[in-house]
């Protein structure tokens, strides 16, 4: 359950940036595969730590979403 709220999250988000964005960002689908991996071994820790792993990965693919996805120089109404 709590792995898999983020998956359904950001499979979620994949499904919308493809239809309204037309693109797919990578860092979202790399985050769907380590969450999916890491998942078995989940059952293993104490829920705590369980959801610490999930915000890191979850943190991960925030940042590395931040910086795959540059605005274009110029861009109006930004200085």
């Amino acid at each position: 359950m709590i792995v898999g709220g983020p998956v359904l999250f950001l499979a979620g988000r994949v499904l919308l940036g493809h239809e309204v964005f037309v693109r797919v960002s990578r860092p979202w689908l790399v985050g769907i595969g380590v969450l999916i991996l890491i998942a078995p071994t989940m059952v293993l820790l104490p829920p705590l730590l369980v959801s610490v792993a999930v915000m890191l990965v979850l943190l991960g693919v925030v940042v590395a979403d931040a910086v795959t996805v540059r605005e274009p120089r110029g861009t109006p109404g930004i200085t």
